[in-house]
């Protein structure tokens, strides 16, 4: 440890008494320092490139659990494996601690509440519910009341919950029963090998978007196998692989699935090539606004399709019935049906850069 803040730092003692301490790999021209923050916290302080710290572990096994703390975020992957050398987080660091083993839902929240405590110059929040806990470590979150589908949830019952609360996790889509103050987990679908990026459910189909393509599953007819059905490969194709954002609805003249007895929804997904759309008839088209052709957010009501762009532009429309690309937004969405566009300097215009649509 060093005796001065600016120095650089060789050691971390481990304080389980374990003697799994960390050292430092790299030479003094890469090295991790002890600062002070502004708001009076001690943290490990790195470029987040090439400084670092590493614990070498025995084999621990592969149900481990990791925690960490930061200025910016409280952290805790599950299912963690510990073997050999282990990097510790490239952030301003404020607290690790490694479990070998998996941590009752209790445990966890005495372990976050602990780390919290670590950082006295941030306020995370003095209490924990289940809620909370169930979504740390969420890429997107999706409420799914199966009652508003067309049959009431007559086909999640025995299957499902009623209320399903829907976490996409970077290599995990959990399903947790929202009807039980609780929240016990119901299920899981194990995304290893691909970068979870968001989740839509209606009218008994799951959509997953990944960093790598679309999956799709008919719940309501007992699919559960993780597949990419959707890709630039794929016929039909969507515009990118990198969907940042997925979002469903069921059109008014929807077909009915004979295998579930439920309308057959449609699928918009953003992308960073733009947006696909999935249509209940099963082709897809495409809308892409090629003056900022990465779209961050979208979500659909049974009329209309809302998206943004990087750049800010927000556009509103129908449903396109065939492919269509502009470099300017006001173009595009004067070629899509009942579309509109918005920007910061549009009449109307808008406050400032949106992150995320949201009907």
């Amino acid at each position: 440890m060093p005796s001065e803040i600016g120095d650089p730092v060789g050691l971390i003692i481990d304080r389980s008494g374990n003697d799994y301490d960390a050292v430092r790999v790299t030479n003094d021209d890469y090295r991790v320092t002890l600062v002070r923050a502004d708001n009076g916290d001690l943290l490990f302080q790195n470029d987040e490139i090439d400084d670092e710290m590493q614990i070498t572990f025995p084999n621990l096994g592969t149900e481990c659990t990791i925690a960490y703390v930061t200025q910016s975020e409280i952290r805790l992957l599950e299912g963690q494996t510990l073997n050999g050398s282990y990097t510790l987080p490239q952030h301003d660091l404020l607290g690790f601690v490694a479990v070998d083993r998996a941590m009752t839902k209790v445990e966890k929240i005495r372990l976050i509440r602990y780390l919290a405590s670590k950082a006295q110059g941030v306020r995370y929040g003095a209490d924990l519910n289940d809620m909370q806990l169930a979504c740390i470590n969420a890429a997107d979150v999706f409420v799914y009341d199966t009652s508003l589908d067309s049959d009431g949830g007559a086909w999640a019952v025995g299957a499902y919950p009623a209320l399903m609360v829907i976490v996409a996790e970077t290599a995990s889509v959990k399903i947790y029963d929202g009807a039980d103050p609780t929240l016990p987990l119901h299920t899981t679908l194990d995304f290893t090998g691909y970068a979870v990026t968001s989740a839509a459910a209606v009218a008994g189909v799951l959509s997953v978007g990944t960093s790598t393509g679309l999956a799709v599953f008919n719940l309501a007819d007992g699919d559960t196998t993780v597949a990419l059905d959707y890709t630039t490969a794929t016929d039909p194709a969507i515009v990118s692989n990198a969907v940042n954002d997925v979002a469903m609805a069921v059109l008014p003249d929807a077909p009915i699935d004979p295998a579930t007895g439920l309308p057959v929804p449609t699928i918009a997904v953003a992308t960073a090539g733009g947006v696909s759309v999935i249509k209940d008839d099963g082709t897809v088209v495409d809308v892409v606004y090629s003056g900022s052709p990465v779209i961050t957010s979208i979500d659909a009501t049974p009329d209309r399709l809302f998206f943004s762009a990087t750049n800010g532009v927000v556009i509103t429309s129908g449903y396109p019935s065939s492919d269509v690309s502009s470099a300017s937004f006001s173009t595009l969405a004067g070629l899509l049906l009942n579309g509109a566009g918005y920007y910061i300097t549009s009449m109307p215009a808008l406050l400032g850069t949106v992150s995320r649509v949201v009907t």
